[in-house]
């Protein structure tokens, strides 16, 4: 609560509504949304190279290919929830996005219809 006892928009609100207003936020201003690409990026930087290092994955490795697949299927499962889940929806929609989306990767994309139109 600020002098003017206004509660700030990001005091005691649940992780969905927290991302939502990220996601506002982001709208609003270019250069916050510049900035938490930065910090997007590094964050799947720094999970790789974790990664990497806990699989003892050396450069040109099976396992360096494994984990570099696994992680990059895992961030498109997320990026895909994120893109189809609407600010102004629910958090636990994003959720079911998000589970969906890795029980199609689980599935090895063998049920729908094919991805490419003829």
């Amino acid at each position: 609560v600020d002098a003017a006892g206004q509660r700030h928009p990001g005091a005691r609100i649940g992780h969905g509504d927290r991302i939502a207003l990220h996601c506002r936020l982001k709208l609003e201003s270019p250069q916050l949304a510049e900035s938490a690409r930065d910090v997007s990026d590094r964050f799947w930087g720094e999970l790789r190279a974790w990664a990497l290092d806990r699989a003892g994955a050396a450069d040109g490795s099976d396992e360096e290919l494994q984990v570099t697949l696994l992680l990059n299927a895992a961030r498109s499962a997320v990026v895909t929830a994120y893109d189809l889940w609407a600010v102004d929806q629910p958090f636990e929609r994003f959720l079911d996005l998000s589970h969906q989306c890795f029980a199609t990767l689980g599935t090895g994309f063998t049920a729908g219809p094919p991805m490419v139109a003829a």
